[in-house]
């Protein structure tokens, strides 16, 4: 079983994730947390001995990438993002402009996924599944061994 606890993150009150499994491995997907509020995930992360492995995003809207450097730094785990999302990402500091948001730090590599591509995590076998629209390069990651899938 895996177990599941979302944050609401940023105004826009995007929802990021933490999925971890009985060996208290797991993943953080769309971490959109501002600096006032990584806190509350790292805290989560420690009192419930979580040791994330990697970050899942879904697209790289500003408002679901904001807190990928921090965590990025603090722990070194791989970033995925659908290989289509990389024109989004290169163009963040427009598209941030353009809403009036502040850019997200945007100085982290990632791995490039797409459509059938398998992220094992500890208990969990992420399958990507390539669903554009809200952006082009829109993944969503299906464990269908616990019948989970986030959006």
């Amino acid at each position: 079983m895996l177990n599941v606890k979302y944050f609401f993150c940023n105004p826009y009150r995007e929802r990021a994730y933490v999925a971890w499994d009985s060996n208290n491995q797991g993943v953080i997907v769309d971490p959109g947390f501002w600096e006032d509020e990584i806190q509350g995930l790292y805290d989560f992360l420690d009192q419930n001995r979580i040791i994330p492995k990697a970050i899942l995003l879904t697209h790289t809207h500003f408002d679901h990438v904001y807190g990928v450097a921090d965590i990025k730094r603090r722990f070194g785990i791989p970033i995925y993002i659908g290989k289509e999302e990389k024109t989004v990402k290169d163009g963040m500091k427009m598209f941030s402009e353009l809403f009036s948001m502040p850019v997200p730090d945007m100085d982290w590599d990632t791995e490039y996924v797409s459509e059938g591509d398998v992220i094992p995590v500890g208990e969990a076998s992420y399958e990507v599944i390539h669903t554009p629209g809200h952006s082009y390069g829109s993944v969503c990651y299906l464990d269908r061994k616990h019948k989970q899938m986030f959006t």
